[in-house]
């Protein structure tokens, strides 16, 4: 096999590599009341390893990626935060309050929500850009995806009910009560909530144990159309709470390292 081909061999096996890695997404957990309480969950089993510090000590935490994957965003809920995804530590970067927090890469767009109100604030600041149409209820889990927001309430009205908020009418339209049989609602609160772009389902967490399985909370896959619910599995971590972000990692490492490969040896290629 000559040169050329074998690095042309190794540059497609890269490739490979590399779209194979930005198609394994990886879902955070930031757990109330735990400051060195970030986790990632396993989306097969529901299982939580432990990750690193989050800086939060309070409940009704708030999660959400960034354009960085070693960048999430959070709320404690009293300020704001960047949350390093290889829990090495955070840092506030403002004093506005949000439970709920959704990213749109898209557009640079960070979206809030406090006890029944929904609003956009600038992702480098955290000062609020404007008030948007309220949620259907206290909507503590919000994640974006499918060119919109999903929010899931929490205690109060419409407890458990999953709704999408679509930006170019500034909307709400409710899509069902999440339900884990045709019957039974799931009755949590305090949810975290994250989208997965490449299931096209989403995922819930919050005070929530399924039956039979007392002392651990379960990780549960929402179907975005219908809200009904399956529980993943238990995540090893007694009654708890707090926001969710799902994070495609970037190949560029990957896709550069084979570009490396590649134009070395076909310099030395062409060199002799």
């Amino acid at each position: 096999m000559t040169l050329r081909i074998r690095m042309a061999v190794v540059f497609v096996a890269v490739m490979a590599a590399a779209t194979g890695y930005a198609q394994a997404g990886v879902l955070y957990f930031s757990q109330d009341h735990n400051s060195n309480g970030l986790y990632t969950l396993d989306t097969s089993t529901g299982l939580a390893t432990h990750v690193g510090l989050t800086g939060t000590v309070s409940a009704t935490l708030g999660l959400a990626p960034s354009d960085d994957p070693g960048l999430l965003y959070g709320s404690s809920p009293w300020d704001l935060l960047h949350i390093n995804s290889d829990g090495s530590g955070s840092s506030s970067f403002s004093a506005q309050a949000s439970e709920g927090s959704a990213y749109d890469s898209s557009t640079s767009t960070l979206y809030g929500s406090l006890s029944g109100d929904f609003f956009t604030l600038d992702p480098n600041t955290g000062t609020t850009i404007s008030t948007l149409a309220p949620p259907t209820g206290d909507a503590e889990g919000i994640t974006f995806g499918r060119g919109g927001v999903f929010g899931l309430n929490g205690h109060g009205s419409n407890q458990d009910q999953l709704a999408f908020y679509e930006p170019g009418t500034n909307s709400w339209s409710v899509i069902g009560t999440v339900l884990v049989s045709p019957t039974h609602a799931i009755g949590g609160d305090n949810w975290g909530l994250a989208y997965d772009p490449d299931l096209d389902v989403l995922y819930a967490l919050g005070e929530f144990v399924p039956a039979g399985m007392a002392g651990s909370t379960g990780l549960l896959q929402i179907d975005p159309d219908t809200a009904l619910a399956t529980v993943i599995g238990l995540t090893g971590l007694e009654n708890t709470s707090g926001g969710l972000a799902y994070v495609i990692p970037e190949p560029a490492t990957a896709l550069l390292l084979g570009l490396g490969i590649l134009a070395v040896g076909m310099s030395r290629r062409t060199s002799k």
